[in-house]
């Protein structure tokens, strides 16, 4: 069995969204391993002095038990040009083995991001979930590829809607917006449409 990940942004030294990991994680061990003891990360994180200033990755590796918790300073991504590509991928659990995101970027690898599309309908980046912008009103993709932490807490607090998105609506949309545990949903930071090429 692949070994899962966790990866939760620590804010001046402040565990984010904390809730939405521990649901995922449980789930996903529940699941897969048949394990019904709920397990709470804040309790076996020990945020090393170094990082407890400014925007840190927390990264847990585990299974049926967490194998090794890291940090390291985040650097955010810089993106001009996404590419939409079509992949039947099935990626229900975070899994740590990346191996199939990181093949199709590099057989795109003259853009900064791909889109990952199944039958013409968005999903998610190789990193991220996406939210669309249609008349003031943002939406996600109904079936991502993974459930993301951010994600979730956004479509339960109503900020984002979950719909089917077809790439032959894209005219329809004015604003996209990558979204994942690192990234809060900030509309000034959201791109043009025009940046994805199909």
């Amino acid at each position: 069995m692949c070994l899962l990940l966790e990866t939760i942004k620590v804010k001046d030294g402040k565990l984010k969204n904390i809730s939405f990991h521990n649901d995922r994680m449980n789930r996903s061990r529940y699941e897969l391993f048949g394990l019904k003891n709920p397990f709470l990360l804040e309790t076996c994180i020990d945020i090393p002095g170094e990082f407890k200033n400014g925007i840190v990755k927390c990264r847990i590796l585990y299974d049926r038990k967490i194998r090794s918790i890291t940090f390291e300073r985040y650097q955010k991504k810089k993106i001009r040009r996404i590419k939409l590509v079509e992949a039947d991928i099935f990626y229900p659990y975070k899994y740590a083995n990346r191996n199939i995101f990181k093949q199709l970027l590099s057989d795109n690898h003259s853009y900064d991001e791909i889109l990952i599309t199944r039958n013409g309908y968005l999903t998610d980046t190789s990193y991220s979930n996406i939210a669309l912008r249609k008349e003031g009103q943002w939406f996600t993709p109904e079936y991502p590829l993974l459930k993301g932490t951010k994600r979730a807490a956004l479509v339960n607090n109503g900020i984002l809607i979950e719909n089917q998105i077809h790439q032959e609506n894209l005219k329809d949309f004015d604003r996209i917006m990558l979204i994942n545990a690192m990234l809060d949903f900030n509309e000034s930071t959201s791109l043009f449409i025009s940046v994805l090429e199909i």
